[in-house]
């Protein structure tokens, strides 16, 4: 149930009383939805904890509270917290004064989490087995150089800050659907019709079970780089946010189309349309 709908039921005293006494920490509510599904006794569900939590760690600005999470993500993986930062903020790891060769018949070792190569890192040449990967992909990552969120967050096309909205609220998929957006000439393999598409299957799925059904796929990828735009904590608004956006992806459907028509008839339906739109937006 909604805040809101919770404070004009019970009262403002008592929605306070359940934050202060009942509310579930942010930080037990996300390290609890990663695991989901996951052996945290095994080295390849630790190792897989690590990475699903990276993009959300990494993404939190510099301060005690990400201190905190990647303590506490260190102790469920049994990482050293040195080793876990350098992998989650895309930092190199201070080296070692002694590097120890590895022993006869011993695998090599995979540095990024700790770990030794347990295919999640670096398991470009396996396709997801959730069947969402269009792909296998064979070229290595690339480091990317981190910048402001805010400048990365301005660049977004309207189909990408769609996206951004559903990664923190996945239930407002209900604003639109996959069918529509192709309607609107969006590509039926483009990162908002797959999301949707696998939002209208799977309404009640949560954020880090969404970013890790797409893990090591290119989608996958995609969607990586986003949820790192902004921490993806729940705020007010994002339904009329979203909506603002759907609403600008159908006036700029509607316009491309009246580009192209001949027809004076369709033409002045589609003036009458979009106007229509302007002002209902307007009202919202």
């Amino acid at each position: 149930e909604d805040p809101d709908s919770l404070v004009r039921k019970e009262g403002t005293a008592r929605f306070q009383d359940r934050v202060q006494n009942e509310a579930e920490p942010l930080s037990d509510f996300l390290f609890r939805h990663l695991g989901e599904g996951l052996n945290l006794d095994s080295q390849e569900g630790r190792s897989r904890m690590a990475m699903l939590a990276k993009p959300l760690i990494a993404a939190l600005p510099d301060g005690l509270y990400r201190e905190m999470l990647l303590g506490r993500l260190a102790e469920i993986t049994r990482l050293e917290t040195a080793t876990l930062r350098a992998a989650v903020l895309d930092t190199p790891p201070i080296p070692a004064t002694r590097s120890q060769p590895p022993l006869a018949g011993e695998p090599p070792r995979d540095n990024s989490l700790g770990y030794p190569d347990l295919g999640y890192e670096n398991a470009d040449e396996n396709p997801s087995r959730q069947g969402y990967g269009k792909k296998p992909r064979f070229e290595p990552r690339q480091r990317q150089s981190r910048q402001p969120s805010s400048s990365r967050i301005q660049t977004l096309g309207l189909p990408e800050q769609a996206v951004r909205l559903l990664l923190q609220d996945p239930k407002q998929a209900k604003l639109t659907s996959s069918a529509e957006l192709q309607e609107m000439r969006l590509d039926s393999n483009s990162l908002l019709v797959e999301l949707v598409r696998l939002l209208e299957s799977s309404p009640d799925i949560s954020t880090p079970a969404l970013l890790g059904a797409w893990h090591d796929t290119e989608l996958g990828d995609q969607l990586t780089r986003l949820a790192a735009n902004e921490f993806l904590t729940p705020h007010v608004g994002v339904d009329m946010e979203l909506k603002g956006i759907v609403n600008g992806l159908r006036l700029a459907a509607m316009e491309a189309e009246l580009r192209e028509c001949t027809d004076l008839e369709t033409t002045i339906r589609l003036k009458q349309a979009i106007e229509a739109l302007k002002r209902a937006s307007i009202s919202e």
